[in-house]
């Protein structure tokens, strides 16, 4: 058995919370190719449409659905200040600053495991924070900043930002159960969430704003630091 998170955005406006999340257990096929995820990911869809969860967007490579896949992490990119596409996962990396260096902003200009192998991100020191596009982020808002990221690349897409919306749920089936890190799943259900309650436009260009709401989820509340 394995046990995962379904992310279910709340779309009452009187409601600060953002997000449920759901545990599910299901029956668990061992092995890591591609084969096997998308079965796990057919198991647990299974086991949550049983808890009433339907229709779930698993949002990673190994998605079914087109959607899925166009709208995991690697598929994304945000505008920086110059208004070019940094990939979201370089944007993630290269903002990261240490007490040692960084941010290694050009780390936005790389793709994949030429971004995570940088033997800057590992020597540098300890990580105090992020700064992108002359924000700050501290470091134990690292979730805060990868979520602000993702909900401005899901909205650059009018076919990925108009398309979510239409499930009740995410997943994202390298997601742990009961993880505290960044979830790509987590941050797309807080996207439909911002979307429902009509507070997207609040929050895009205005990260106190933005913070002043997504702190009111029970996911942030005993742990945040601007």
């Amino acid at each position: 058995m394995a046990t995962r998170p379904v992310f279910v955005p709340d779309t009452d406006p009187d409601q600060p919370q953002l997000v449920h999340v759901h545990e599910i257990d299901f029956q668990w096929l061992p092995g890591r190719s591609q084969e096997q995820k998308k079965e796990n990911i057919a198991k647990l869809h299974a086991a949550a449409k049983s808890h009433n969860l339907s229709p779930l967007l698993e949002v990673s490579a190994d998605s079914d659905h087109s959607l899925g896949y166009q709208v995991c992490d690697a598929n994304l990119a945000v505008e920086d200040d110059r208004s070019y596409l940094v990939p979201l996962m370089a944007a993630y990396h290269g903002s990261k600053v240490f007490n040692g260096g960084g941010p290694f902003t050009d780390l936005y200009l790389k793709h994949g495991d030429d971004i995570t192998g940088d033997e800057r991100l590992k020597t540098s020191g300890n990580q105090i924070g992020f700064r992108f596009m002359g924000l700050e982020w501290g470091k134990r808002s690292e979730t805060l900043f990868y979520d602000w990221l993702t909900i401005h690349a899901i909205n650059r897409y009018r076919k990925l930002s108009t398309g979510i919306p239409h499930f009740n749920g995410f997943t994202e089936i390298d997601c742990p159960s009961g993880g505290e890190k960044v979830c790509h799943a987590r941050s797309c259900a807080y996207y439909v969430a911002l979307v429902a309650k009509n507070l997207l436009d609040e929050v895009l260009d205005d990260q106190d704003r933005f913070l002043e709401i997504m702190i009111l989820d029970s996911f942030y509340q005993p742990r945040v630091e601007k």
